[in-house]
């Protein structure tokens, strides 16, 4: 009875482990698909030249797939084959496969390690996304592209060695790494994308390899080459007044994020850009003084920035991005000029001191709760500020937005269209008692233009007289 008790036993822990750790080199066909074959943890489907891996059971923890199955060899990892298995907190991959697809590894949440085959050349989109646990990871010297958002919301990523084969890292690629303390980019890096290195809020330490000639850093703020892109400072306790170089054309995403003791930027004309989340939690930032040539101002560039009072965009702007004032509760006048055709959504979000904006002609799209709206204290919809007030042009989208949401406001271009006429009356009775003066004037200067016999004429014309009657 005892030994029966103990292979039980033993019979239930085999199975336990099984079905948490799988490392196997065979596989038996499923009856789904004929091409495919599992061993109980991995699918596998057979493709050109080999197999590749499909998806794995969710309750495995730790995995490490061998070279080869039933004789094949495991060349490819699928799209999303791992995705989302929560448990999993280890990965092996042969030296086998070639190639990882997108989404592979994305959430699973309890992920720590992957260990990556040597001759893969991308880490595809999405790889890593989301795998909140991954603290580190030895990329291979093969890979020369660090896919858009491979790494996206990692946040205890505290080691990335980026090796000298690496030529791009794509939009978002280490976005929202906040663990990260230290980054070397590698001699042939070329491209940075969109945010790429967005919301790397604990990067202190960010070196760039001699050899490279893309990048440069001066006063711990990382530039292209030529200092036309701004892409980010690391120096968090930056303070003061802040002076982008004229240099510079675009603000990347992030730039100054989190910088909570700057109080002042002043933005050149040269600047035509400035991206997603460029000042946003600048905590002390007071003043933002923008030169004409600004064209776009990115989603949520200045929100949580709570002590800017104004706002004053210059004429250039053509773009206003969604939540880029948001949060600013100090904000008491925005000036939005004739030329802006787009308020994204939330853009003036709980700016809980602004009562009223003027919206210009051009106008063409506003975004949900862009004006007028504030949190609700008791739950997390939004509210209409009370007595907020627009003023828009009839038959625009900022009057359709006003009118929807219930938002009072005044049609600036029919209180123009009377002021016109005012003026019209005004200059057309001018003209009259113009003409009237005129008239008048000339009739008196015909009055006094009449031909009058002075007294001496008198006299003489008596005496005429009065010696022809002496004749007769």
């Amino acid at each position: 009875m005892k030994f029966k008790k103990i292979a039980v036993f033993i019979i239930s822990a085999v199975t336990a482990v099984s079905s948490l750790t799988a490392f196997s080199s065979f596989a038996e066909l499923t009856t789904e698909n004929e091409n495919q074959f599992s061993d109980g943890a991995v699918v596998y489907e057979k493709i050109k030249n080999g197999l590749k891996v499909v998806k794995c059971d969710s309750s495995i923890t730790d995995i490490k797939i061998s070279d080869k199955v039933n004789g094949y060899d495991v060349i490819e990892v699928d799209e999303k084959a791992f995705s989302g298995i929560e448990k999993l907190k280890s990965v092996t991959l042969p030296d086998s496969v070639k190639s990882i697809g997108k989404y592979a590894f994305s959430n699973c949440l309890s992920l720590e390690s992957v260990e990556l085959p040597e001759d893969i050349t991308e880490l595809p989109e999405g790889l890593f996304a989301n795998c909140q646990y991954l603290s580190s990871m030895d990329i291979p010297e093969s890979v020369t592209v660090i896919g858009m958002g491979a790494f996206m919301n990692c946040f205890s990523l505290e080691e990335l060695n980026l090796p000298d084969s690496v030529i791009s890292l794509e939009d978002y690629a280490l976005n929202n790494c906040y663990g990260l303390k230290s980054l070397e980019l590698p001699a042939n890096l070329e491209n940075i994308g969109s945010l790429a290195l967005g919301g790397l809020y604990s990067l202190t330490d960010l070196t760039i390899d001699s050899e490279n000639d893309s990048f440069t850093i001066d006063d711990n703020i990382l530039y292209d080459k030529d200092k036309k892109t701004l892409y980010l400072s690391t120096d968090t306790e930056r303070s003061g007044e802040l002076s982008i170089p004229d240099t510079v054309t675009s603000i990347e995403g992030y730039a100054f994020s989190g910088c909570t003791n700057i109080t002042s930027v002043t933005i050149p004309e040269s600047v035509k850009r400035i991206g997603d989340d460029a000042f946003s939690y600048c905590s002390s930032l007071k003043e933002v003084n923008f030169s004409s040539g600004i064209e776009e101002i990115g989603n949520y560039a200045f929100q949580y920035d709570k002590l800017i009072e104004t706002i004053s965009l210059p004429t250039t702007v053509r773009k206003i991005g969604a939540g880029a004032f948001a949060d600013d509760t100090a904000l008491t006048s925005v000036i939005i000029p004739e030329g802006v055709s787009s308020i994204g959504a939330a853009a003036f979000f709980n700016c809980s001191s602004l009562n009223s904006v003027s919206l210009p002609s051009t106008i063409q799209t506003v975004g949900e709760y862009a004006l007028g709206f504030v949190e609700n204290s008791d739950s997390s919809d939004a509210v209409l500020k009370e007595n907020f007030s627009l003023s828009v042009f009839s038959d625009s989208p900022a009057k359709d937005y006003a009118k929807t949401n219930g938002i009072n406001y005044d049609t600036a271009d029919l209180n123009l269209k009377s002021l016109i006429f005012i003026v019209i009356c005004v200059v057309l009775l001018i003209i009259v008692i113009a003409l009237a003066v005129r008239i008048m004037k000339k009739s008196t200067k015909h009055e006094n233009n009449k031909t009058e016999i002075p007294d001496s004429a008198d006299e003489n014309y008596k005496s005429i007289i009065d010696e022809d009657d002496s004749d007769k």
